[in-house]
């Protein structure tokens, strides 16, 4: 997926939105109860034309590879939009327990005013 998600970044020229100074974060595993699976999300839009992609990775309990996806979009909300695809995979494929995981602080606490599907 990383190739993916560079040649979008070339192609696209995606930036970020904020011009603040990145910061660099240790980040590490934190295993899960034998059962559950992890879901990692992102997404990036583009800020000339407003398109965008969102991609997930779902893992066992311990950190290994199940299946991931990724998908172009023509949202200004790509996370919400990446939790739901997410949701749909994950109900399709029968997972029964799940945690998702995200580095967006807006996609947690800021749902969708309405019932608008963002995808």
């Amino acid at each position: 997926m990383s190739i993916t998600w560079a040649r979008f970044y070339t192609e696209r020229n995606v930036f970020p939105v904020s011009e603040s100074v990145p910061t660099t974060a240790h980040a590490h595993w934190n295993g899960l109860d034998q059962g559950w699976i992890c879901l990692n999300v992102d997404g990036a839009v583009s800020n000339q034309s407003g398109l965008g992609t969102i991609a997930g990775v779902f893992r066992d309990y311990e950190g290994s590879w199940m299946l991931d996806f990724n998908k172009k979009i023509d949202v200004t909300r790509p996370l919400q939009g990446a939790i739901y695809i997410s949701l749909q995979v994950y109900w399709e494929k029968g997972f029964e327990v799940l945690s998702i995981q995200t580095d967006s602080l807006e996609a947690v606490h800021s749902p969708p005013r309405s019932n608008r599907c963002y995808v």
